[in-house]
């Protein structure tokens, strides 16, 4: 076979298969503009769905998955998305976890500490306060409640908001209408302005939804017997324009430490209008009511151990003596006046501040017991009724209250002598146990003490039943 052959039956099928190629091509060619046509035409009987930058919705929450926050930046933005710490907390997470409030979700995050496993360190003229159990400030009347008895990162209570609204954070939120929780560590003073270090927590309420109806009831106590109802709805009124959402609250929260309790009352409603395709109008109101006589988290401060230490010291301000109930040693007498009869210099010392009690380097001084300079009362309170007042140091009042003022009595204008008897009535003051020495530190060869240092809490049930008394019992909100 020569080469004319070769190139003839080589050539052949060749030619065939370009042609096949090339009718293929025009053949895919011819098809594409006809599909291109098509896919237009269904193309301009669909319209895009665009979500507004500034809601964010839990449709493609997953679980304790929350894929989006506002919390961030203000607009809807992917959490991976955002150079912060910031932590959803989903309607799911909540009632998976029993968590009602802030320090129930506390108890689970990272970096939050709540009144559960915290307790702040509040201090005021010179002693520690129970902030759990609540407390006004004697100077200016600012309040500390359980909702703010928790702290971010170490630092302080968190600042609140709802909805991206600041709020105020001693109104706690609750989950009965709660559709997320939004934990923001860190200063956010770009988007809320002037607040804390420790960050913000954000409440994001439940919404009237369209085209939805729904009913929820809850139903919880425990041992202690506390009661909580919520019950829920969501109602479309008119179809895809206005929907309705309401919500109520009834919890009655027991505790251990008898009396007490923790009564709280809240309705919400929300509303949803859509008047024109691209306007959506939301709305909400809540009613707050709370009555509550919290239990103490802290154990009151033990001056009975040094008392007992001591060998249980007793003053008898009839007789102005203090005896050692152990050993029966007496001493005394206790004076209030240089005058008072029985006043020997260099061994009694001016009862009121710094008194015998008090200095170890006075010839009186009795460990465990000491006086108080002070004119204010105590109450006596027993089964929650107040039984009397005591008046722990005698003092002289004005006879009438006059401008100009009419002078107040001193013993040397009411005539008073050396050795009057009229002194003993003065010299009854008011005595109680004292506390253990507070701790020092030598720094340099000199003695310092601690200045935040305060008296430890009674540890020995004997002494204070902590799983039965509330010794807070007069305290209220």
């Amino acid at each position: 076979m020569n080469a004319s052959q070769w190139t003839r039956l080589i050539s052949r099928p060749l030619l065939l298969a370009l042609t096949g190629s090339a009718i293929a091509v025009v053949s895919t060619s011819a098809q594409t503009p006809a599909r291109a046509a098509s896919s237009v035409a269904n193309a301009s009987d669909d319209k895009a769905i665009v979500l507004t930058p500034f809601q964010v919705t839990t449709t493609k929450d997953s679980g304790y998955f929350a894929e989006n926050t506002l919390a961030g930046s203000r607009l809807n933005t992917n959490l991976a998305d955002l150079a912060a710490s910031i932590t959803v907390v989903t309607k799911q997470q909540m009632d998976d976890t029993a968590s009602l409030d802030i320090n129930d979700v506390f108890k689970y995050e990272a970096s939050t500490e709540g009144s559960g496993t915290y307790t702040p360190s509040i201090v005021d003229r010179g002693t520690a306060k129970d902030s759990v159990a609540g407390y006004s400030f004697g100077n200016n009347g600012d309040s500390t409640t359980n909702a703010q008895s928790n702290r971010i990162r170490g630092l302080a209570a968190p600042d609140a908001a709802i909805n991206n609204f600041p709020t105020n954070n001693r109104v706690p939120f609750d989950s009965y209408n709660t559709q997320s929780v939004e934990i923001t560590r860190g200063p956010n003073s770009l988007l809320f302005g002037l607040g804390t270090p420790a960050g913000i927590v954000n409440q994001t309420t439940s919404q009237a939804a369209l085209n939805k109806n729904t009913n929820q009831l809850v139903l919880r106590t425990d041992h202690y017997g506390s009661f909580r109802t919520a019950f829920s709805f969501n109602r479309e009124l008119v179809k895809d324009k206005l929907a309705i959402y309401g919500a109520f609250l009834y919890n009655d929260q027991q505790f251990q430490r008898k009396p007490s309790r923790d009564l709280t009352r809240r309705q919400y409603a929300a509303i949803t209008y859509k008047p024109f395709e691209k306007t959506i109008l939301r709305g909400f109101a809540e009613n707050y009511r709370n009555d509550a006589n919290r239990p103490n988290s802290l154990t009151p401060r033990d001056f009975v151990s040094s008392w007992f230490a001591a060998g249980r010291p007793a003053y008898d301000p009839t007789t102005r003596m203090i005896t050692v109930l152990d050993t029966n040693r007496v001493v005394g007498p206790y004076v209030s006046n240089v005058n008072s009869p029985g006043y020997v210099a260099g061994v009694n010392t001016i009862l009121g501040a710094g008194a015998a009690g008090t200095l170890a380097n006075n010839p009186q001084f009795v460990p465990g017991i000491q006086f108080e300079d002070t004119a204010r009362p105590l109450r006596l309170i027993d089964g929650g009724q107040s039984i009397a007042f005591f008046q722990r140091n005698p003092v002289f009042y004005a006879p009438a209250q006059t401008n100009p003022a009419t002078a107040t009595p001193t013993p040397a204008t009411l005539g008073y002598t050396a050795g009057d008897p009229r002194f003993l009535m003065l010299d009854r003051q008011w005595s109680s146990s004292a506390n253990l020495p507070v701790p020092t530190t030598s720094i340099n060869g000199r003695t310092f003490t601690y200045g935040s240092y305060q008296i430890p809490g009674v540890t020995k049930k004997s002494i204070y039943d902590w799983t039965k008394y509330n010794h807070l019992q007069t305290n209220f909100s």
